[in-house]
């Protein structure tokens, strides 16, 4: 079961694979969700405007996303050239070791960015 802790392990590069297995793209960027206390203290637009820079500038997600994306945290992943990235939340992790990010979903089911 992840945890909030186990993104102190992560590391950008690092390769992520799905639950099959399949080798789907490497770590871009991650955040640390800021916790439901302070997602509720800060105004929508400051959160959305947070994530939007943590992804990049990519401003065209539901409302109540930016609020969860900062609440739990997120990892970005690249996906390579000319295909979208995705974001992998916390509980889609499976686990973490040393070199690579394991999830307990396919990438059909993590959000395109």
């Amino acid at each position: 079961m992840f945890t909030q802790q186990a993104f102190n392990h992560i590391v950008e590069g690092m390769e992520v694979y799905d639950r099959d297995g399949n080798l789907i793209g490497t770590v871009e960027d991650y955040r640390v969700g800021e916790g439901t206390i302070k997602a509720a203290e800060t105004d929508t637009i400051t959160t959305a405007e947070i994530i939007s820079d943590a992804l990049g500038g990519h401003k065209d997600l539901p409302t109540v996303l930016y609020g969860r994306l900062y609440d739990k945290g997120f990892v970005r992943i690249n996906r390579g050239f000319l295909r979208k990235d995705m974001l992998i939340l916390p509980e889609q992790i499976e686990h973490i070791n040393e070199v690579s990010l394991h999830l307990n979903v396919n990438d059909s089911e993590l959000i395109k960015i």
